[in-house]
C-alpha cells in the first residue's frame, strides 16, 4: 500500500471513530502499536527493543525507530549501514524498508490527526520504547512547543534522545 493510500485511510478510520463515539485512547493506543510492530518487521523480530522518537510539531513531522540487536543499539540509519557492509544480514530490500519507515510515518501523523478530531492536545514529541522480552511499552509525551524553545531542529533532537539511550543502556 503506497503511503498516500495509508494516509487516506488513516483520516477515514479517525473520522469515523469519532462520529460512532469509540474512546479515544483505543485508536491512539492502536496506531502507537502499529508503530512499534512496523518497527518490528523492520528489524525483522531481532530486536530485544524497539526504540522510536516521533516528532508532531506542526510543520514539521518525523518518526525514526533505532533497536538493541544483540545487546547492540542500532539507529535505523546505523543498522541498514551494519547490513550494507555485511556487519548484519536483511531478507528486505531497500524499497520495503523505505515502505516501513513510510508506514511508522504515516501512523505517527495518524496520531496527530486522531487528537485534532477528538478536540485533544497533540503532542510534540512522542517517544516509545518496547521490550520484546517483556512485552511491555515505556511511553513518553511531550506537549510544550519545541520549535520555539530550542534552536536545534526534530533530527537533533531525535539524535540526542539515541544518544542518551545508547550512553545509559536503557
Amino acid at each position: 500500500m503506497k503511503y498516500g493510500e495509508l494516509e487516506k485511510i488513516l483520516k477515514a478510520r479517525n473520522k469515523k471513530a469519532a462520529a460512532e463515539g469509540r474512546p479515544f485512547e483505543d485508536l491512539f493506543s492502536a496506531y502507537q502499536s502499529e508503530m512499534i510492530r512496523q518497527s518490528i518487521a523492520y528489524a525483522e523480530n531481532r530486536a530485544e527493543k524497539i526504540y522510536i522518537y516521533s516528532d508532531l510539531e506542526e510543520g514539521m513531522l518525523m518518526a525514526r525507530p533505532a533497536f538493541r540487536i544483540d545487546g547492540k543499539f542500532y539507529t535505523n540509519n546505523e543498522w541498514n549501514r551494519a547490513i550494507r557492509e555485511g556487519k548484519e544480514s536483511s531478507s528486505l530490500t531497500k524499497e520495503e524498508k523505505r515502505d516501513i519507515s513510510l508506514t511508522i510515518l504515516c501512523y505517527s501523523y495518524a496520531v496527530r490527526k486522531l487528537c485534532l478530531e477528538y478536540k485533544r492536545d497533540v503532542p510534540t514529541v512522542i517517544k516509545l520504547i518496547y521490550d520484546a522480552k517483556t512485552r511491555q511499552v515505556r511511553a513518553q509525551y511531550g506537549y510544550e512547543r519545541l520549535k520555539s524553545l530550542s534552536e536545534y531542529d526534530d533530527n537533533i533532537r531525535c539524535r540526542m534522545w539515541f544518544d542518551e539511550i545508547r550512553a545509559n543502556n536503557l
